[in-house]
């Protein structure tokens, strides 16, 4: 079953976590955390991952 962590998102941290504890299974969505709009998490960086 398709599995979307969605919020909460404030780091790169954050996403290497969902990776270990979903095992690879949650994909994630990451929205106002993006420098795109004032967060800490880089647009490019994400895209690298």
């Amino acid at each position: 079953m398709p599995v979307t962590y969605a919020g909460g998102i404030h780091e790169l941290s954050d996403i290497e976590y969902i990776k270990e504890a979903g095992g690879g299974h949650v994909d994630y969505t990451v929205g106002s955390a993006l420098d795109l709009f004032g967060g800490k998490i880089p647009y490019q960086k994400l895209l690298e991952l």
